[in-house]
């Protein structure tokens, strides 16, 4: 059960956080924090958390479902436009990482772009959308985390679904959880904003993407090839045919995990 004041307990933050809006079933707290910026309501580090979503979204307007166990939330930052702006994925990614081994005591992994994986269970997802006003870009950071869900076994196709719950076999404390995302959000949104190198080499640490076989469409040509890294804004290098090739989007792109 959410607990604003056991999340404020356990955050760690000096912005993160600091104002906590908990709702019960809205469509999507990318959208709530949507309205918040529209309406000039919202502030930096902003934590917008439901406890159900009705239309929540992954990367590509896939359908994220969002029954009740999960984690669901929001937070809003702000930084200069940059080439880089999607390692603010990657900070999220890493940040997710360290907080379910906190609250779960699990080691997790970050598939390109946006997923969170054990072994070849989906345990989550993040979307990050922005609004541009001169040269500043207000960022949502949504993060989708199937913490206490149960029956999420539905065959993708590229991995199964499953939740933390069913992993362990211990319901997870779920505002400990939310808190140890933004103490560790806050930390590596610092460390991407003054060396963002740092993000780039900490996430393949936490990917099992290297030499990993893929198959990609360019063109309406179908490749396959095997991934050599990623570049300093996050985009997956790839070489197929003894060619090199940088993928921005993961549309059409098909990972083989060892």
């Amino acid at each position: 059960m959410f607990n604003i004041d056991e999340i404020k307990e356990n955050l760690k933050t000096s912005q993160i956080g600091k104002r906590i809006f908990l709702l019960d079933n809205i469509d999507s707290t990318n959208l709530e924090s949507l309205r918040l910026i529209n309406s000039s309501n919202a502030k930096f580090g902003d934590l917008i958390i439901a406890k159900t979503q009705s239309s929540g979204k992954g990367q590509q307007d896939n359908v994220w479902n969002s029954p009740e166990g999960g984690l669901y939330l929001s937070i809003i930052t702000v930084s200069k436009i940059s080439e880089l702006s999607n390692l603010i994925t990657f900070t999220a990614g890493i940040a997710c990482t360290e907080a379910i081994k906190s609250a779960a005591q699990i080691n997790v992994n970050l598939k390109w772009v946006n997923d969170i994986i054990y072994k070849r269970n989906k345990l989550g997802g993040i979307l990050t959308q922005s609004v541009t006003r001169g040269n500043l870009s207000t960022n949502i950071i949504g993060i989708g985390i199937n913490a206490n869900t149960k029956n999420l076994n539905i065959n993708n196709n590229k991995y199964n679904v499953a939740s933390l719950l069913e992993i362990t076999g211990n319901k997870i404390n779920i505002n400990l959880l939310a808190a140890e995302i933004c103490n560790y959000f806050e930390k590596y949104f610092k460390i991407y904003q003054q060396n963002p190198d740092e993000i780039t080499a900490k996430w393949l640490e936490y990917s099992n993407i290297k030499e990993c076989k893929i198959y990609f469409t360019l063109e309406g040509i179908r490749f396959s090839g095997t991934i050599e890294g990623i570049n300093k804004s996050g985009h997956l290098i790839v070489k197929a045919d003894e060619k090199a090739y940088t993928l921005i989007s993961s549309r059409n792109v098909e990972i083989i995990y060892n």
